[in-house]
């Protein structure tokens, strides 16, 4: 794409372009074995759609990361990323820990749900136990689940997030933006 000069719609496409056909726009994406654009195909998983009539973000996380399609496996794969990194990561990074990074994911990312609040939803022994398929799991999340009450964020009137092996502590509170 570089060296033909297609960096984009204002240099006449790159991975996608939208050309005007009868009047209309239409959408093409790039073939890679043929190097040339077919027209968009609009694709649905069953998944997808389940979790849009899911009430609450928290059951629709729960059913994309139980589909069986290939978007419910492309959010396990990000999802199983993403908790595996920040708790790798999270004693070199993050001071405040866990919560820390669940915080910097919500305020600076946008998303809904950081790392820690995500594994809560999913279930920590559920999501490790893909984690040791996959792989090593971080020591921070073996200790959670040896340690660990199941959780976490534990709720209740004084909820506490979980430190490793300092055990829980009192979670934070932080003025909304």
């Amino acid at each position: 794409l570089v060296t033909e000069g297609r960096f984009g719609r204002k240099s006449g496409g790159g991975f996608f372009k939208r050309e005007k056909v009868k009047g209309r726009h239409v959408d093409f994406v790039l073939d890679p074995a043929t190097g040339g654009y077919v027209p968009r195909r609009a694709r649905s998983f069953k998944s997808l759609g389940l979790a849009r009539r899911a009430r609450g973000v928290e059951n629709a996380l729960r059913v994309l990361y139980g589909g069986r399609d290939e978007a419910s496996e492309i959010f396990r794969k990000n999802a199983h990323a993403t908790i595996g990194y920040a708790f790798a990561r999270c004693p070199e990074i993050s001071p405040s820990g866990i919560e820390g990074i669940d915080l910097a994911m919500r305020w600076g990312f946008n998303q809904k749900k950081g790392p820690g609040e995500l594994l809560d939803i999913l279930g920590v022994e559920t999501v490790v136990a893909a984690l040791e398929k996959e792989g090593p799991v971080p020591p921070l999340l073996t200790t959670l689940v040896k340690h660990g009450k199941g959780r976490v964020y534990t709720g209740g009137a004084l909820p506490e997030v979980f430190q490793g092996e300092a055990g829980y502590r009192p979670v934070t509170r932080h003025p909304r933006f």
